[in-house]
């Protein structure tokens, strides 16, 4: 099952919560999540909560940047940028994935155009059973791995 998030409908109201703060530095919280891109898209798994997250190639460049130490107000231009709203919200989405963690320091933002039009992320959770399993104790001996074994 997917979900999709399409950030360009989102208030500005996710920019103003004390919690989403665009200034702080963030990157990947590894070992807790892995992320790979693939085909031109990002492929990322929070392996605490099976779920897993497809960033397609029109969000790619933000979450590179993001996802590599680069503060989100890095990529805006000015305080009256009118992006802000939809890189507050594609970054919420992200945060609430448990997909970022702060990082120690703030990397330079690279010089890349984007639009907030195009910031999405899909949250896939129709493995989120399959990826929790222990594939040497949740394996049932007569079927193999990926199967729970019969409580």
């Amino acid at each position: 099952m997917a979900s999709y998030v399409d950030i360009s409908e989102c208030s500005g109201a996710a920019i103003t919560s004390p919690s989403l703060e665009l200034d702080i530095a963030r990157e990947i919280d590894s070992p807790t999540v892995i992320a790979d891109e693939v085909g031109g898209e990002t492929l990322a798994i929070n392996l605490n909560t099976g779920s897993y997250f497809v960033i397609p190639p029109g969000s790619l460049a933000v979450w590179n940047a993001l996802a590599s130490g680069v503060p989100a107000s890095s990529l805006l231009i000015g305080d009256d940028d009118p992006r802000a709203a939809g890189l507050g919200s594609f970054l919420s989405q992200l945060l609430e994935a448990g997909l970022l963690r702060e990082a120690a320091e703030p990397k330079p933002a690279p010089a890349f155009e984007w639009s907030s039009e195009h910031l999405r992320i899909e949250q896939h959770t129709d493995m989120a059973d399959l990826l929790g399993l222990d594939p040497i104790h949740d394996a049932d001996t007569n079927v193999g791995w990926p199967m729970r074994k019969p409580e």
